[in-house]
């Protein structure tokens, strides 16, 4: 009985170590292919690098596992209808505050968002 109190203990404790923790908030659009098309035009606008230098890093930073996510996934969970732009945070280290990288992520999407005329967001 020891032995697998033992066993299970270190399944437990192994799983911990393994898994990262994950954050998320999400914008829903009328198509996947809106997602899609501002998702990219978002990333590669500098979005990492905006959300890193609001929290006080150099202009040419990124925060590592910070990304977006349009595809790929069942939109179900996110959205009623249409089709998520997720906002995902999986960092490798504890380098970054999760609840401020999260809370800078979602003000620059939404400023983002809203220069390219999606003020309803």
């Amino acid at each position: 009985m020891l032995r697998f109190l033992m066993f299970a203990g270190m399944g437990i404790f192994l799983t911990a170590c393994v898994s990262k923790p994950s954050y998320q908030h999400v914008h829903c659009f009328a198509s996947t292919e809106q997602a899609s098309t501002i998702g990219q035009e978002i990333y590669y606008a500098g979005f990492n690098q905006q959300v890193a230098n609001r929290l006080g890093m150099p202009t040419d930073a990124a925060i590592v596992g910070l990304g977006l996510a349009w595809n790929g996934f069942d939109s179900a969970p996110y959205c009623d209808a249409g089709a998520p732009l997720v906002v995902i945070y999986e960092p490798p280290t504890a380098k970054h505050d999760p609840e401020q990288v999260m809370f800078w992520s979602k003000v620059i999407l939404t400023e983002m968002l809203k220069q390219r005329g999606y003020s309803d967001i």
